[in-house]
């Protein structure tokens, strides 16, 4: 059995990262929805934090997680172990040490709950003997780039309920709801980024199919619009929209994962058509 100072494995090491990516966002949230909510405070800083970690999130769930045995991590893996502790720690205490806040924020607990949960499994992956074997199949890029488009758009459209809607302000539950699909989306994209890096059992075992990459495209191109849709709302009722411009980089962010769908099923289509022939 290798040492735990031994050199590590890729796994162990996306596993930091995701983890590092579920605390971040929320703590970023956090601040958003109360410290520095951009329609009370004026200040972008926050949300612009959020959007650029939610769309580096989706990217890291849709870039293409390919076949055969991962490489050896980075030397410097091991100075990363116990960075995510207390980003994971930071925002879980926060949340609970607001006991007026935590029945409508409940929802940001699952954010810092998943990074620690990431954290142990890195650790666990790290201490593994043997070699870093894969496990699963390689991502269809057009599926994967059309599918981030498709959460760009949806995170865009909640993210901008939750700022503006006075109706879920008004409604604790309401707003709870609305916050807990918001989260359940974000953790879905980190879990499926390190989906190859997790245990055996949940790491999926079914080939994906090799068609279909087409309807992907087809969604992501029309969820452009459905991202944009917010910010177009701020430009009508213009009240806060300064504060809110953070919010045009979604449809920036589905415009680009649009292209990649488009590109990536392409590229697919070419390689069967030439399988094809050459067959």
């Amino acid at each position: 059995m290798p040492s735990p100072s031994g050199p590590p494995n890729h796994a162990s090491t996306r596993l930091l990262v995701g983890s590092i990516m579920a605390a971040s966002l929320g703590y970023v949230l956090w601040s958003c929805l109360t410290l520095d909510h951009p329609l009370r405070t004026g200040s972008p800083f926050s949300l612009c934090a959020l959007v650029l970690v939610v769309l580096c999130v989706v990217l890291f769930a849709a870039l293409p997680q390919r076949s055969g045995a991962p490489p050896e991590g980075p030397g410097w893996h091991a100075a990363l172990v116990w960075i995510p502790w207390p980003f994971a720690l930071g925002p879980l205490v926060l949340v609970s040490s607001e006991p007026g806040l935590l029945p409508w924020l409940w929802p940001l607990l699952l954010l810092p709950l998943t990074a620690l949960v990431l954290v142990f499994l890195s650790h666990r992956a790290r201490r593994r003997s043997g070699p870093d074997r894969p496990r699963g199949y390689a991502t269809r890029p057009a599926r994967s780039f059309g599918t981030a488009a498709l959460t760009t758009a949806l995170v865009s459209i909640t993210l901008h309920l939750l700022l503006t809607s006075t109706a879920l302000k008004q409604g604790g539950p309401s707003f709870s709801l609305v916050l807990c699909v918001l989260v359940a989306v974000l953790v879905t994209q980190i879990l499926l980024g390190v989906a190859r890096a997790l245990p055996a059992r949940t790491a999926g075992t079914e080939e994906p199919r090799a068609d279909g990459g087409a309807v992907f495209v087809w969604v992501a191109w029309p969820m452009v619009l459905v991202a944009a849709l917010p910010t177009v709302t701020n430009l009508i009722h213009p009240d806060g929209a300064s504060s809110l411009w953070p919010l045009g980089l979604f449809p920036l962010g589905a415009l680009g994962f649009a292209v990649l769908s488009t590109r990536a099923f392409s590229r697919e289509r070419a390689e069967r058509v030439k399988e094809g022939g050459s067959a």
